[in-house]
């Protein structure tokens, strides 16, 4: 009798012990896949704000004050929407908002329909360029932020 209890018990102790890491390797695994998803996540994230900042960029290079507003600003949307929109979600609220203008002037080029609060001429030749030094400026504290980790 007492050598069944012993049997037993060891049976039992060693059935929890299993269980126990089982379920603590479950744990971890999706611990582990959580990881995995941010690392991805943020290397993502970079990459689309090193795709913005290629678009600052652009828009610096491809800015001529005396030029004809429509063709100059439509070839700077040109390398936004082939390069940045589809990382939109990434950026932060006011990055977003800050696009928003843009996509709102090209909007008003191509759909008379939609009349945007600033002239095109107005808004290229007196806003573009503030508007893609703020977000310049929010890219930089962006990288800044990341080097600190």
């Amino acid at each position: 009798m007492d050598t069944l209890i012993v049997l037993v018990s060891i049976i039992v102790g060693a059935a929890v012990s299993l269980i126990s890491i089982f379920i603590k390797e479950k744990l971890s695994r999706k611990t582990q896949i959580k990881i995995e998803k941010i690392k991805l996540y943020d290397k993502r994230k970079r990459l689309a704000y090193i795709k913005l900042y290629e678009f600052t960029s652009h828009c610096f290079y491809n800015y001529i004050p005396d030029s004809d507003c429509k063709t100059s600003f439509i070839q700077i949307m040109r390398h936004y929407y082939k390069e940045v929109k589809s990382n939109y979600f990434y950026f932060d609220k006011n990055i977003r908002e800050e696009l928003q203008k843009f996509e709102g002037q090209h909007h008003s080029i191509g759909n008379p329909d939609l009349i945007s609060d600033v002239s095109l001429e107005t808004f290229y030749r007196d806003n573009l360029l503030d508007i893609v030094i703020q977000i310049n400026n929010d890219i930089e504290k962006k990288f800044d932020d990341w080097n600190k980790i």
